[in-house]
């Protein structure tokens, strides 16, 4: 779990990720910038909201001028988790359970996809961010695995990502 703040100029700030989702926060009216990387367990924690009470807390930045990006990260289709990590997600979203969907059986376990953008749109949603202001790239970075790292697609040969955002 990994999130930058920042209203200093010339500064870039950057996260790292090969399936995990980045969210990038500006806000025009304060000039100030956040690079967040929320991976499933960053998304449990809502690192993003945290990210975004420190944008008004610190920088006096209102909730309505913030925009959202959303960049490449492992989709619904590819984002497969057990029982075990269902239920966590289940806990924390009880009224987004459309997003956490039974798959078939693998190996005698049930297997469930989660749709991680459309649970971090959520969670910036209820943070207060305007659906107008949030943007996603809706890019699964296992089925462009030939274009974007992914750690599912390629494991421990996969390289990284960077999401950058800097000032002038």
């Amino acid at each position: 779990m990994i999130g930058l703040v920042t209203n200093k100029r010339g500064i870039t700030i950057a996260t790292r990720e090969a399936d995990c989702t980045p969210i990038i926060l500006y806000d025009p009216v304060q000039n100030v910038i956040g690079n967040v990387h929320s991976g499933w367990r960053g998304t449990l924690k809502k690192i993003s909201q945290k990210a975004i009470h420190m944008l008004q807390k610190e920088y006096q930045c209102k909730v309505e001028d913030i925009i959202c990006c959303i960049g490449p990260c492992i989709g619904k289709c590819h984002f497969e988790v057990d029982e075990d990590v269902q239920e966590l997600f289940k806990q924390t979203f009880p009224h987004n359970l459309e997003y956490i969907q039974k798959t078939q059986m693998k190996e005698g376990k049930q297997k469930y996809h989660i749709d991680i953008e459309a649970l971090n749109i959520e969670v910036l949603l209820e943070a207060g961010i305007k659906r107008r202001n949030i943007e996603s790239c809706g890019i699964c970075t296992v089925c462009h695995a030939n274009q974007i790292h992914s750690f599912r697609a390629t494991k421990e040969n996969s390289g990284r990502n960077a999401t950058l955002i800097g000032l002038k």
